[in-house]
């Protein structure tokens, strides 16, 4: 007898599946809703108070009974303790104050979160920019739209990646007509979780329409729990995340519905132009926004040799059967084409070739130019293997399960219309595992299709549970309670993946937006922030003023240069760098690239201009054959006084160090030599010592080791070297001659030497070399033996008048460095930077550039 007849559940499953429709819903908006008030910060505001309350009853129990016996004085602290704790309202009123202390760091002064991340600070203000002005930037020029703030002085134009802005606010608009007292920021800082409302909502809908109830709880529970994803869309992250995932869903189900009844030509139209439409929209919201066209061209090619494949040489009834799959394509194809061609002035078909040429290039140090690749330096764009994809998508026994769903639909499910959705998130899925390998930044995208082949496995469990005789036999009583323990781990495994959200907090804090304020009150209007670009758009939101690039601008030849700036042990190379950014960005090469053709011929030219003073400047350009009014423009980059300045250093560049380094070491001879390693060898030789002017023997060298490193299929890091500090400063504590620091150094200031603790050999040893900085008002090295170290050398200094000294485990080059300078010595001795503002608690020092007199 079947369950549903015996017991009708047909009621009860209508109020089940709202039930749980509202546990998804509110399950998934909970767990987002942390970044609202931060209950990680009150979890650590309770173990705070806790650990003072045992901290003062100790310091109590020392100075009534110091000479008590230790076992005595314990039992003492702890019952001291314990009766404060019991004081619940002044324990909870401790706990308030603290949490309160804690978390204003990461408010405004209205109790509003700072936004997570910093991409957002720039989409607000692109939706700002739609209120008050009806497009996204601040400058418009015929149909393009500009962004004057980045890239300075040129600004940088603002692509067709536009439809949150304008979708955000015109919700906003709707929203203040009923709410007029919610700011912009506010509204924005939530709006992310009707979007996963919206999202989770398709996919609870769509799910159910392909699976039986607990399937689709599990697809809309896993999608919307997945931890790549839950953290990329939670309250305060304002970005693209969710609409990248909504409008390949409804392309999806569009193309579905075009294709389960085919034989209606007037609803295959209607629907196949619908899921037109949202391609259009893609385009118009995400860069991304090619890889759903490539799905849906394999799938209707894939069908099509199916389809032929399946009749077996009839080709007129293979015919008959792709009719509708043609036609669909065909409409979907040219409709997307002509939208995008009407109303985002976008060239489809030739815009995704050159996104999938950029693409190719993810995961790789080098792209088209010369210059290297940014993105590779992006944690979120890491290559990762199938470990940490698995990982990120659930875990081994989540994918395990998907994988079952892909099983049965392959080789169980009847062929027919119905399963055309499922061969479009096979495809999908392909594709962005792909994806995945190169980058955490498609997880979210890759758990859509997973989610719902997990469904599909959930489903076709309950299906064939459902079958089973309703008598309470063994059998039966097996198989429900494996279903139960089933449907109960998943769960909690979905909700522990939930909890990551409460342990977000936002990279903007009081410190940083006290700092940028200064700079805004405190300077004018045209002023311009130097620094590294990851927080340009904090720089340009805040303190409302001009950046060198920024997050949305980094990768082009300003990274280079910027990390030159940042390694220079030449403050006067440095400026000069400074100062051609400043007055033309990243102009130069490509204006210098028009008249010599050669790229890395250009650029040894460029790094001659910045050796040499203006005179001789002109000569080398004479020398090229460039024209004198294209030389006069070179030389006022290089030469003329630049807007007021800015440079700004933080502690996050210690850590950021690595990826600075690798592109501010770019060795360009052995990009030269490798992408020409198929040319005769004495031809690259004579060419290289043509551009670069090497000898015969460095000609060689170079030349050997990277067609060696190619032979042994050397890593993409051999184009550059990295510089690291190792560890971060500790403090030093001085007891008589000796100092010493957490991170197992100690220096003997009458011998003058350093040991450092091996926990291998678990002693003391003396390092291969010692960098003694403003011990003795210069800097001396020790040497100490003949051995290496890869962990860095250790670097004792002083960093101001004070008597405190630092270690660190630093890689040589860095000593000297122009961050270190600025960083550690506060600019002390420099020339051109002049200290504007310190908060060293936060680590975070302003420097206004000096940039000297005009040339005459």
């Amino acid at each position: 007898m079947n369950i549903n007849k015996k017991f009708n559940f047909k009621r009860i499953e209508v109020m089940a599946g709202v039930l749980l429709f509202v546990f998804c819903m509110g399950i998934n908006i909970y767990f987002r809703l942390s970044p609202a008030y931060f209950p990680l910060l009150k979890n650590a505001a309770r173990s705070t108070v806790i650990n003072k309350i045992y901290v003062d009853a100790s310091e109590k129990v020392d100075d009534l009974h110091h000479d008590a016996d230790p076992y005595f004085k314990k039992r003492l602290v702890e019952k001291l303790a314990k009766n404060e704790l019991k004081n619940s309202d002044g324990f909870k009123q401790r706990v308030e104050t603290e949490y309160k202390r804690l978390k204003d760091n990461y408010q405004d002064e209205a109790g509003q979160s700072y936004f997570l991340e910093i991409d957002s600070y720039q989409w607000v203000t692109n939706t700002k920019n739609v209120l008050n002005f009806g497009y996204p930037g601040d400058k418009k020029d015929g149909h393009k739209l500009y962004d004057t703030y980045t890239l300075a002085p040129l600004g940088s134009e603002v692509f067709h990646a536009r439809f949150l802005f304008y979708l955000s606010a015109f919700l906003y608009r709707i929203f203040a007509f009923f709410c007029v007292a919610v700011s912009v920021e506010k509204f924005l800082f939530y709006l992310p979780l009707f979007y996963v409302l919206v999202f989770l909502s398709l996919v609870y809908f769509l799910a159910r329409s392909q699976f039986s109830l607990p399937g689709a709880f599990f697809t809309t529970m896993f999608i919307g729990l997945n931890r790549a994803f839950i953290s990329r869309s939670s309250a305060g992250w304002f970005d693209y995340d969710v609409l990248i995932l909504i409008m390949p869903l409804l392309i999806s189900w569009f193309l579905y519905l075009a294709l389960k009844d085919n034989d209606n030509i007037k609803k295959l139209i209607f629907y196949s132009l619908l899921a037109s439409i949202f391609q259009w929209l893609y385009v118009f919201t995400w860069a991304g926004w090619w890889f759903m066209f490539i799905v849906i061209a394999v799938f209707f090619f894939c069908v099509a040799v199916n389809n032929y494949s399946c009749c077996k040489g009839d080709f007129k009834k293979a015919n008959k059967e792709n009719a509708a799959y043609l036609l669909s394509f065909t409409i979907f194809a040219a409709a997307s084409v002509v939208f995008c061609f009407l109303f985002t002035d976008i060239n489809f078909i030739h815009n995704i070739f050159i996104q999938i040429k950029e693409n190719m290039n993810l995961g790789k140090p080098y792209w088209n130019s010369i210059w290297p690749n940014v993105y590779y330096t992006i944690h979120e764009l890491d290559s990762i293997g199938i470990d940490s994809v698995v990982s990120q998508l659930g875990g081994t026994a989540m994918v395990l399960l998907s994988l079952f769903g892909i099983f049965w639909v392959c080789f169980f499910k009847k062929r027919g219309k119905s399963i055309n959705f499922f061969y479009i998130m096979f495809f999908w899925l392909v594709l962005m595992i792909n994806a995945c390998f190169k980058g955490l930044r498609f997880v979210p995208l890759a758990s859509v299709p997973t989610g719902f082949f997990l469904g599909c496995s959930v489903s076709v469990i309950w299906a064939k549970l459902n079958k089973i005789s309703f008598k309470l036999n063994l059998k039966y009583l097996i198989c429900l309670v494996s279903y139960v323990c089933l449907c109960g781990f998943i769960i909690i495994k979905l909700l522990f993946s939930g909890f990551i959200s409460s342990s977000m907090v936002p990279i903007m804090n009081d410190r940083w937006q006290k700092a940028l304020v200064f700079i805004k009150n405190n300077s004018s209007a045209d002023a311009v922030i130097n620094s590294w670009w990851d927080y340009g758009n904090f720089f340009k939101a805040i303190a409302k003023r001009k950046v060198i690039f920024d997050g949305q601008t980094q990768n082009n030849s300003n990274a280079y240069w910027m990390a030159k700036v940042l390694l220079s042990d030449e403050e006067e190379k440095a400026v000069k760098i400074l100062r051609m950014l400043n007055n033309a960005s990243y102009s130069v090469f490509p204006l210098l690239n028009k008249y010599v053709a050669d790229p890395f011929k250009c650029f040894v030219i460029m790094e001659k201009l910045l050796e040499v003073d203006e005179e001789e400047s002109r000569i080398i350009l004479a020398e090229e054959n460039v024209p004198e009014n294209i030389i006069e423009v070179i030389a006022n980059n290089f030469y003329s006084m630049p807007p007021p300045a800015f440079f700004i250093v933080d502690k996050t560049m210690i850590g950021k160090m690595s990826n600075i380094s690798f592109l501010g070491n770019w060795d360009f001879i052995k990009l030269y030599i490798y992408r020409n390693i198929r040319e005769p060898e004495v031809d690259i030789l004579e060419h290289v010592s043509d551009i670069f002017g090497l000898s015969s023997e460095e000609l060689r060298r170079y030349y050997k080791n990277v067609a060696a490193e190619i032979r042994e299929g050397a890593s993409c890091e051999i184009f550059s070297a990295r510089y690291r500090f190792h560890t971060l400063p500790e403090v030093g504590k001085k007891e008589g001659n000796m100092l010493h620091f957490n991170n197992g150094i100690i220096f003997n200031f009458d011998s003058r030497q350093a040991f450092v603790y091996s926990l291998g050999e678990k002693r003391y040893e003396k390092p291969s070399e010692v960098i003694l900085t403003g011990f003795s008002g210069k800097e001396e090295i020790v040497l100490s033996n003949e051995q290496t170290s890869e962990n860095g050398i250790p670097w004792l200094f002083k960093s101001d008048e004070k008597d405190i000294y630092k270690s660190v485990f630093v890689d040589k080059p860095l000593v000297k460095s122009l961050f270190s300078k600025l960083y550690f010595f506060k600019g002390r001795g420099l020339k051109y930077f002049e200290p504007f503002y310190a908060d060293d608690n936060a680590g975070i020092y302003i420097y206004r550039i000096v940039w000297g007199r005009n040339k005459e």
